[in-house]
């Protein structure tokens, strides 16, 4: 197939006991899964919702045509546990996650200008659904997360502070 496009995917595997497809090249694109088959048989279905959802914000075709792609799997990485010495650990409280080697290579001027509003947007979306709710609802710790939504507004606080110091 000549146009076909190739979808880079690196997973990353025990991510809160479960596996995480990363679509490269569509940042903030990714799939879940309960293994890592799971995960990768759902990245046809999170491509199409990110690229509905991107042209929903722009009004326009802003991806390329996605009629025809083969995914490729690049890259597996396992998360692990570590303790307050920094040592692997099981039973330790961080979650060191996965940097994939796709994540180094230095992003291009286009590149920049694409994922700038991405994030935008996504913080728009965040707002939206959550500017409303009470502390209650916020602080409201459901079964089988990690985290209450307040610890998820501050983890990507957080998470986005640390990335960019690095």
């Amino acid at each position: 197939m000549k146009n076909e496009k190739k979808i880079l995917i690196g997973i990353e595997n025990e991510f809160e006991g479960r596996s995480l497809a990363w679509v490269y090249d569509f940042p903030g694109c990714f799939a879940y899964g309960s293994n890592e088959t799971e995960a990768l048989v759902r990245v046809p279905q999170a491509l199409l919702a990110y690229k509905s959802w991107l042209e929903g914000n722009t009004g326009q075709p802003w991806q390329e045509d996605l009629a025809d792609f083969d995914i490729r799997l690049v890259e597996v990485v396992k998360c692990y546990s570590i303790n307050d010495q920094f040592e692997p650990d099981k039973t330790g409280d961080r979650e060191v996650n996965a940097w994939f080697h796709y994540d180094w290579r230095i992003l291009t001027a286009e590149e920049i200008a694409r994922a700038l509003p991405v994030l935008q947007w996504a913080h728009r979306d965040l707002y939206e659904l959550t500017a409303g709710l009470s502390p209650e609802q916020l602080a409201e710790q459901r079964p089988g997360e990690r985290w209450s939504i307040s610890g998820i507004l501050n983890h990507v606080a957080g998470a986005e502070l640390y990335y960019l110091n690095r």
